[in-house]
């Protein structure tokens, strides 16, 4: 699967994701493309990695800009740990303009919901100040879905007043 998001200031970002050998882990690659069409050689060459565990397909992810030359990366991924093969965290890290994750956020991403059978991110919209609000399809076992949404603040934490989890949006039986 390939994304991209565009920059404010002539600039795009790219997603794509590869295998990780030795392992069959999957890493989510970005790349910054400048306004002149080259690579942006800040960055690493053959792309930004964010690590997104073991998964026998590759994971779905959405990018968007950070408004400061970075990028926010939300996907939904499999838990490795999980007993039930259809429980999927969302997750989101934020990479600087350098290319490299922004201090302070963990490095497989922070947790933003686990779900059985899925938590699909879907929209990642700038609040404005740095932050960011991720909204995201919650998938019960019994059918149901929800659309759910957290405020991340630019640092990787919780806005204040925002629950640990997240905020139910919508409660919908079948979307």
């Amino acid at each position: 699967m390939v994304g991209w998001a565009s920059g404010t200031s002539g600039y795009a970002f790219w997603h794509w994701t590869a295998r990780t050998p030795p392992t069959t882990n999957q890493t989510l690659l970005l790349a910054r493309t400048l306004a002149s069409g080259a690579l942006d050689s800040a960055w690493p060459l053959g792309g930004a990695g964010v690590e997104v565990g073991p998964r026998s397909s590759a994971p779905e992810a959405i990018i968007a800009a950070d408004g400061s030359g970075g990028v926010y990366v939300a996907w939904h991924d499999k838990e490795p740990d999980s007993p039930s093969t259809t429980s999927q965290d969302a997750r989101l890290t934020r990479i600087l303009a350098s290319g490299q994750r922004a201090p302070g956020w963990p490095v497989e991403g922070l947790l933003l919901a686990t779900s059985t059978p899925g938590a699909e991110p879907t929209q990642i919209v700038l609040d404005g100040q740095g932050g960011c609000f991720v909204v995201w399809f919650h998938a019960g076992l019994l059918g149901e879905t929800s659309i759910r949404t957290q405020h991340i603040l630019s640092d990787g934490t919780r806005a204040p007043g925002w629950p640990a989890e997240c905020v139910p949006a919508c409660d919908v039986h079948s979307l």
